[in-house]
């Protein structure tokens, strides 16, 4: 693979890792209400969840910042960035990483575009070498190109980690924050992924369970932040203590319901080349 190529590689699955927006969101959660085995009553803390999981499934569009630490000590991705997604009626996002660490190296960060079901990827270290600065390709070519790799979590979708906390058995109130000078919340809890996948939609489920194959751990614990409308504010989830590769995602969300309006670069700076993402014949080596 060319040196361009795998710089561009190793951003797509950042960003990837980040969105999950090839359809994200969009796929209904058949179970979203907690459902506790042996007759036992949901509790107060799981009612939440679950009335939180379907009032973020009526959020339109989301503004706000992500960030995420992953891999072992010294090889680790490491990225901070902000966002701007608009979930329906289609799907589009815009997320901007003013830098980041990619196994350890520091690397000049990445511009991401998804919009009509393409995604757009500008690297400025990799921008100086071509008259064509962004690169591009099908969302379902990346996908298939990162495959179980990549943590295709549907980050920038509030509902989506929601529906899958749904699935603890002991979540609790721990306390009450404030979050972006909003008051709010704080429900912290464990999940198995099996049962969190199961809350998800059809085409979601398949692809999440693919993802999480990768994560080295049966549990994840999290912390999320509900403000007063039963929208989360912030959303943690990791892998415990112990589980190897480490992994920490961080999602703040500081508006919802807002217009968006997300347009791809002009064509004559796109290079339309799937190898430039590992997705055509171009392999790794």
């Amino acid at each position: 693979m060319r040196p361009k190529a795998a710089r561009y590689v190793a951003g797509a699955a950042i960003a990837l890792s980040l969105t999950g927006c090839k359809d994200a969101g969009r796929d209904t959660a058949e179970a979203v209400a907690p459902t506790p085995s042996d007759g036992v009553r949901a509790s107060a803390a799981q009612k939440v969840l679950a009335e939180m999981a379907d009032r973020a499934s009526r959020v339109t569009s989301v503004r706000g910042a992500m960030s995420t630490t992953s891999g072992a000590p010294g090889e680790q991705n490491e990225t901070r960035g902000s966002f701007v997604y608009r979930l329906k009626p289609t799907a589009a996002m815009r997320f901007y990483v003013p830098a980041a660490r990619i196994g350890g190296r520091n690397t000049g960060g990445f511009t991401e575009i998804v919009v009509g079901g393409r995604l757009y990827m500008y690297m400025p270290d990799s921008a100086a070498e071509t008259d064509k600065p962004w690169a591009s390709v099908r969302l379902s070519e990346v996908s298939r190109s990162t495959g179980p790799g990549v943590l295709a979590l549907s980050q920038g979708d509030p509902a989506h980690d929601v529906r899958m906390f749904t699935a603890s058995t002991d979540v609790r109130q721990v306390g009450r924050e404030t979050v972006g000078g909003v008051r709010t919340a704080h429900y912290r809890g464990t999940f198995g992924l099996a049962a969190g996948v199961a809350k998800l939609g059809g085409e979601q489920r398949a692809e999440e369970r693919k993802a999480l194959a990768q994560v080295g751990a049966d549990t994840l614990v999290f912390d999320v932040w509900v403000d007063g409308r039963r929208l989360p504010r912030k959303v943690v989830w990791a892998t415990p203590p112990g589980a190897e590769p480490r992994m920490t995602l961080t999602t703040s969300y500081t508006a919802f319901n807002m217009p968006v309006r997300v347009t791809a670069p002009p064509k004559s700076q796109v290079e339309e080349d799937p190898a430039l993402f590992g997705a055509g014949n171009d392999a790794p080596g």
